[in-house]
């Protein structure tokens, strides 16, 4: 009976891999590349010192591709886009929550931030009084700012820090994130202002819930992952929060803010009786994309909707309020109310990139579904 050749002791190794015109000997210094005629002579070798004939094309090439030692599965160009694909996630949800820090930064600079319906109250005064600090050095005089003036300026660094947070965070950093959960709270301080100036309407509340989760939504996806079902939930929450609260706006539910019909009128060129009917039909579909987001065969044509739909509002604002004979072109008193909306259009875009149609891959020749080795001439199993 032939005895089995051990091929652990032949010169050239029985685990090399070689192709149709190249052999790669992984148990010598030979230089990658060699040319066939060395792979032909290598298994010559082979035959002659075990007795048996192994012919040289008799087994065909096998190996992964390169660069999917993560998921053997994949082809190459798309295991680089699973890579690149929650780091795009998470550009989109900074860029969000950037913008939106950096347009209210802007607000509190150059004007003054809309605290003061929550402050100019009696209770205010008996506790600076309380404090020691007198009504002139409350209210301040026509020389001086008071202490209500001062602490209210000095808010607009606290949203400056948060901006440049936004574009510093990673994960891991959890100081940071801190700083971009309190920037969140300064967001819903900010919005119930705006919601008590408004005679408690509860849409003006309603409707800040794309700007006020925007840094929450980042932090989330640093944390869990951009992927992550409380991620994608707190995401489509703020969206269904702002259109909704458009919407309860634009059908009647609440008296229409008359910004809204301007607006229309402006960017339309439609008369006033028109941009009501249009603003109806505009409330119809903001709360239809807010149900059609939670059916899965309609969800993403509806976030692609939020984010035209979201854009365009946002824009409007500067359309309608600039002009060539402001200074500026009036860019400074109206471009930040585009700027501090980008969470209306942007998150939306997050969830259209998440609920992308995803291409099936081909499977890689050299690994079955169960991760055992298809060559022939193997005798191992991949780990």
């Amino acid at each position: 009976m032939r005895q089995k050749p051990d091929y652990d002791k032949t010169p050239v190794s029985r685990q090399a891999v070689w192709n149709d015109s190249t052999m790669i000997n992984h148990d010598s210094e030979e230089d990658i590349g060699a040319p066939a005629t060395r792979s032909r002579a290598a298994m010559d070798h082979v035959s002659s010192t075990s007795g048996e004939m192994i012919p040289h094309n008799s087994c065909e090439p096998t190996a992964l591709a390169a660069g999917n030692s993560g998921n053997p599965r994949l082809a190459p160009s798309a295991h680089a886009t699973e890579k690149l694909f929650p780091t795009c996630l998470v550009a989109v949800l900074r860029a969000a929550a950037f913008l939106c820090f950096a347009g209210w930064t802007w607000v509190h600079f150059y004007w003054e931030g809309p605290y003061g319906i929550l402050l100019w109250q009696d209770g205010t005064y008996d506790f600076a009084n309380r404090l020691g600090i007198s009504w002139d050095e409350f209210v301040g005089t026509d020389n001086d700012e008071g202490w209500l003036q001062k602490w209210i300026a000095r808010i607009r660094w606290l949203f400056l820090a948060c901006t440049l947070l936004t574009v510093t965070v990673r994960p891991r950093s959890y100081v940071q994130m801190a700083g971009l959960v309190g920037g969140s709270l300064l967001l819903c301080v900010l919005s119930y202002a705006k919601y008590v100036a408004s005679q408690r309407q509860l849409p003006m509340f309603v409707e800040h819930g794309g700007q006020i989760l925007s840094p929450i939504v980042l932090v989330l996806a640093l944390v869990l992952g951009p992927r992550h079902r409380i991620t994608i939930g707190t995401a489509i929450l703020a969206v269904v929060m702002t259109f909704a609260g458009h919407g309860s706006y634009a059908i009647g539910w609440w008296p229409t803010p008359g910004i809204f019909y301007g607006m229309t009128c402006v960017c339309l060129g439609v008369s006033y009786e028109t941009a009501n009917i249009l603003l109806r039909g505009f409330g119809i579909l903001d709360f239809a994309v807010c149900f059609a987001l939670f059916i899965p065969g309609l969800r993403q044509p509806a976030a692609m909707y939020a984010v035209v739909w979201g854009l365009l509002t946002a824009l409007a604002r500067p359309v309608a309020g600039m002009s060539m004979s402001l200074n500026y072109w009036g860019a400074d008193q109206f471009v930040h109310e585009a700027i501090l909306r980008a969470p209306h259009f942007l998150l939306p875009l997050y969830l259209v990139i998440l609920w992308r149609p995803r291409q099936e891959d081909e499977p890689a020749i050299a690994h079955t579904a169960s991760g055992t080795d298809t060559n022939p001439c193997s005798t191992e199993t991949t780990s």
